[in-house]
């Protein structure tokens, strides 16, 4: 018996040894097909740790709380009190149809507020947005090529959304991974294409808006992930938090209304001061024109007050002037009637004079003065005789003494004529020169009042020179003043220019506001009939398992554990065959 086991046993060996090759490929087959095994059903529960780890460090929400009125600062505060809450948030994101510098086409990209407790964002390369024209994009679907590039935000989008965002472009900085998508699906959406391409994060201060889209929230209790104690414990929570969310969600709804109500009251006093406002511009504006187009009519009265003193000013200037140069004419033919005149006053004077020289050169005064010393004399002779006779006569002279005295009266009166006949030509001479020496006086008086009336000529010219330099200055300043009556003109011309402008401005202001406050007016309307039509508050409460890669992360891991059960069982089957193959020729070899 002990021989025969040594016996087989060192057959055993020995057909070990001869195909030893083939006893090594049977191990390596068997023991690959048990790693396979093994891999392939520690491969989900390696997915899942991995997913709840990024998941637990990015503290990804446990619950999302969405309302169509959006939530405000206060309720994050309220949700976060809540029992079974441990933290709360509120995000903001917004679908916009966009481009980055890398792309030809516009696509669909939703843009996230930055999260600062929850869901929080892993960088992968670059760095966080520092400013508000900033920004990070997620690192999936992109390399670092695109950093520094440009997003901008398309013209395309809703007013309501451009105007939700402070800025239109933004400079990526960063690339990064998001709790939210832990696969490739990137969701859909009713903006553009339907389809979202990729995710943006942007600092809050990026977003003008005063809400946030929704709010999520951390629960206490930690489970594993994809358990059905985590999903059980999200339902409850679900239940349980549904009557304070609602309570909530009513009270933002009352909030809203009361804001609306509150807006619509300002709006409808604003739309009051408005049209009173609007009267009283009118008002103004009709009075402001009724006012310059009075301001224009004095303007224009006054113009033509002024153009006619003007005219006036300008028939006197020049009647002056005229009535100067006849004066100018009159004074030349004076000046010259005068010349003449004293011309010919002084060649009879001359003459005149030359003949009284004559008369003196002679010593006619002299003469005259011998002759009538020699009448007086013998004219005193006679007297003297008569005298003397006279005095005889009364004293009773002789006959021959009266006789003798009558002879000395004779003979005296005969010497006084022969005097008196000689001195004659002397007193005609003497005649001749004192009618020479009154031509004289006479000539150089009318010499004289020549010259005087020479001299008033040149007084009345110089007066008529000063006077026609006034006319000519009072014309000057006659020009300047209708130059500036022509500015004036112009004034008046641009007055009514600016008038007829003026009220075509007022027209379309008035027309302006008429139909601004029939806009306002309707939009108070409209604005009434949507407060009094406003929907009750619409409460959406989900959970994690409400994101798709959430869901898609459990789907994959359990693809590959249904992998890990049925492809081994196939490997093991390949493997026995090979097995059965192996040997069965190893038998026959030895046979």
């Amino acid at each position: 018996m002990v021989m025969k086991r040594n016996a087989m046993r060192k057959n055993l060996r020995q057909s070990i040894r001869n195909s030893f090759g083939r006893y090594i490929a049977l191990m390596m087959i068997i023991g690959l097909g048990a790693s396979l095994f093994i891999g392939l059903l520690i491969t989900r529960q390696d997915m899942v740790v991995t997913g709840q780890r990024f998941m637990d460090d990015r503290n990804m929400f446990d619950l999302r709380m969405i309302s169509n009125y959006g939530w405000s600062e206060k309720y994050v505060e309220k949700f976060a009190k809540l029992p079974g809450v441990t933290d709360a948030e509120g995000i903001v994101y917004l679908d916009m149809i966009a481009r980055t510098e890398t792309m030809s086409d516009d696509s669909v990209f939703r843009l996230y507020s930055m999260p600062e407790k929850l869901n929080l964002v892993s960088l992968r390369s670059g760095r966080m947005p520092q400013t508000p024209q900033e920004c990070v994009v997620e690192g999936f679907f992109t390399d670092d090529s695109i950093l520094g590039k440009k997003l901008t935000i398309s013209s395309l989008n809703e007013k309501d959304s451009l105007e939700a965002l402070r800025s239109q472009t933004f400079t990526i900085v960063g690339r990064i991974a998001s709790p939210l998508y832990l696969d490739m699906n990137r969701g859909t959406t009713a903006v553009g294409s339907g389809s979202l391409e990729m995710y943006f994060y942007l600092p809050s201060e990026a977003f003008d808006v005063d809400y946030y889209t929704e709010i999520n929230l951390t629960l206490e209790e930690n489970y594993d992930i994809y358990s059905d104690a985590y999903h059980t414990y999200l339902e409850d929570s679900l239940d349980a938090l549904e009557p304070d969310a609602e309570k909530l969600s009513q009270q933002r709804f009352q909030d809203i209304k009361e804001e609306a109500e509150e807006e619509y009251e300002e709006g409808y006093q604003e739309y009051l001061d408005g049209v009173q406002e609007y009267e009283d511009g009118k008002a103004e504006a009709e009075q402001e024109l009724a006012d310059a187009y009075q301001d224009l009519k004095d303007g224009e009265q006054e113009l033509e007050d002024n153009r006619i003193k003007l005219l006036k000013a300008q028939n006197q200037i020049e009647d002056g002037k005229q009535q100067i140069e006849a004066g100018f004419v009159q004074l030349e033919n004076k000046e010259k009637e005068c010349l003449t005149n004293l011309e010919a006053v002084r060649s009879q004077l001359a003459t005149a004079q030359a003949g009284v020289a004559s008369f003196e050169a002679n010593d006619i005064q002299g003469k005259y003065d011998a002759a009538v010393a020699a009448i007086d004399s013998a004219a005193n002779a006679v007297a003297e005789a008569k005298q003397n006779y006279a005095d005889a006569e009364a004293n009773n002279a002789s006959a021959e003494d009266l006789a003798s005295l009558a002879g000395a009266i004779q003979a005296a009166e005969g010497a006084h004529a022969a005097i008196v006949s000689a001195t004659g030509q002397v007193m005609d001479l003497y005649g001749q020169y004192q009618e020479a020496v009154g031509g004289v006086a006479y000539l150089q008086g009318l010499e004289a009042t020549l010259l005087d009336g020479l001299d008033q000529i040149y007084g009345t010219r110089a007066s008529l020179e000063a006077t026609y330099e006034e006319l000519t200055d009072a014309e000057a300043k006659l020009w300047i003043s209708w130059a500036e009556w022509g500015e004036g003109r112009d004034e008046i011309a641009e007055g009514w220019i600016d008038y007829e402008e003026a009220k075509v401005e007022v027209a379309e202001e008035l027309a302006e506001a008429e139909a601004e406050l029939k806009d306002a007016e309707e939009e108070l309307r409209e604005a009434r009939e949507d407060i009094d039509g406003m929907d009750k508050p619409d409460l959406i409460m989900l959970s994690r398992t409400s994101n798709v890669g959430y869901n898609n992360l459990d789907s994959s891991s359990n693809i590959v554990a249904g992998v890990a059960r049925v492809l081994p069982v196939f490997f093991l089957l390949v493997a026995s065959l090979v097995c059965i193959t192996t040997m069965t020729r190893m038998i026959d070899e030895e046979r």
